[in-house]
């Protein structure tokens, strides 16, 4: 079978919240409207990630994220920061700057 008839298969790993409650107590405002979501979310700097499951207040509208969202957010951050790093590069060759040797 040809890489390009192979498809990608996400292995769906059960929630770490399940065991939680649907609604519990926000730490930020103090009122019980923290809810588990699965929505897109938008980072301070406005890359977007789709479907990010984490609790959200419905009052304050804080995130609280567990160590898998968390690693999703690290992830996109290493992504970003070698996107950068690609465009700078570019950036220099364009303008004849170039780094010898090393």
């Amino acid at each position: 079978m040809s890489s390009s008839h192979r498809s990608a298969h996400k292995i769906s790993q059960p929630s770490p919240w399940k065991d939680l409650p649907a609604v519990i107590t926000c730490p930020e405002c103090g009122k019980k409207s923290l809810r588990r979501v699965r929505k897109d979310y938008r980072t301070p700097d406005g890359a977007v990630i789709e479907d990010l499951e984490r609790f959200q207040c419905s009052s304050c509208l804080a995130n609280f994220f567990d160590d898998a969202a968390m690693q999703v957010l690290e992830e996109c951050e290493r992504k970003k920061k070698s996107l950068k790093s690609l465009v700078a590069g570019k950036q220099q060759r364009d303008a004849g700057i170039v780094r010898h040797g090393v």
